[in-house]
């Protein structure tokens, strides 16, 4: 795929974002945010968390971890299946968490105002020459049978969150032969 499309669903952790819930266009511009999400809880943030957005119907890879890969770069990122988006989308929407990573940006703070380059919700990530691979790994979860306790993820703190995913992530990706030896922006 060319480019990532960019999700801001989930809660909003951005003090000056956050007074656009429930408005039209929402936090970053995003004219279909929703402040609640599929997976743990509601209690995650695009803003501070690499997730991957699947297809409806694909409830078979909630909560798997992926890896969303710059094929010019090898360069790669961790995340974790935490939302639905329209069945004949496909694969490629992320967190605004990701985008942001991918395009080597630095990560606005809960208290600093957005710079507009950075609302880059409801548009499409897309570096020069570039384009992307996202692999889903089915069954990826800490802890497969537990449903009721998010299979086992901690999310509660977006820190110890992202280690987590980072964690899961490099037990089933390895850059393999033919790829560039890119590095992990997690």
């Amino acid at each position: 795929m060319g480019e990532l499309k960019v999700c801001t669903d989930g809660v909003i952790k951005n003090k000056y974002e956050k007074r656009y819930c429930g408005k039209k266009p929402g936090p970053y511009g995003d004219r279909s945010h929703q402040c609640g999400m599929k997976c743990f809880k509601n209690k995650i943030s695009a803003e501070e968390i690499l997730y991957i957005v699947v297809p409806t119907g694909w409830s078979q890879y909630l909560y798997s971890v992926g890896v969303i890969i710059n094929r010019r770069t090898g360069n790669y990122l961790f995340g974790v299946v935490a939302e639905y988006g329209p069945k004949d989308a496909g694969l490629g929407e992320v967190s605004i968490y990701a985008a942001w990573k991918m395009k080597g940006w630095g990560i606005p703070s809960k208290s600093e105002r957005v710079p507009k380059a950075k609302r880059i919700a409801d548009s499409s990530v897309r570096i020069k020459k570039t384009t992307f691979r996202i692999i889903i790994y089915r069954k990826s979860t800490p802890k497969p049978k537990a449903k009721n306790s998010g299979y086992g993820w901690k999310y509660t703190n977006a820190s110890k969150f992202r280690k987590q995913i980072k964690s899961v992530g490099k037990k089933f990706y390895k850059p393999g032969r033919g790829q560039k030896k890119g590095k992990c922006l997690n």
